[in-house]
């Protein structure tokens, strides 16, 4: 973890991303923008983030990492709720991991452990609008 390097700080690491399903899993979605033409584009990604949030301090200064972690779970439980101006949001709620799953995600940082929480930040949309295909609809005044 990079925070060693630069003790005295909480260190912020995506340690997961996963699919949110709940969703549904879309094909190309077709839009219409007048009558007369309809776009394919390929559907967003609806995803989820665990993320290990991690108070490293000195040894020295353990107390003081405490406290600091204890100002970011006070942080994260009242602001659980992210909304966006366009009516989209995402949560943030807290995981919970067995002995042996934050054994092996601390190893992967070293073997030394830090008061940490793990969170998942759930449903982010990544959608980049790309246009796939664009159509002229054909009606029947179109035919002669």
């Amino acid at each position: 973890m990079s925070g060693e390097d630069e003790p005295n700080k909480l260190v912020l690491s995506v340690i997961n991303i996963e699919r949110e399903t709940a969703m549904g899993i879309t094909a190309m979605t077709h839009q219409s923008n007048n009558e007369n033409v309809s776009i394919k584009k390929f559907p967003p990604w609806h995803l989820n983030l665990k993320i290990l949030i991690s108070s490293v301090f000195e040894d020295k200064l353990y107390l003081e990492s405490l406290k600091m972690f204890s100002m970011a779970i006070g942080f994260l439980q009242s602001n659980s709720s992210v909304n966006y101006s366009d009516g989209r949001y995402f949560t943030v709620e807290m995981v919970t991991l067995d002995t042996q799953e934050l054994m092996n995600v601390w190893s992967l940082f070293g073997g030394h452990y830090y008061p940490s929480i793990v969170c998942k930040i759930r449903i982010l949309e990544f959608d980049g609008n790309e246009i796939y295909a664009s159509m002229r609809n054909i009606t029947a005044s179109d035919v002669k």
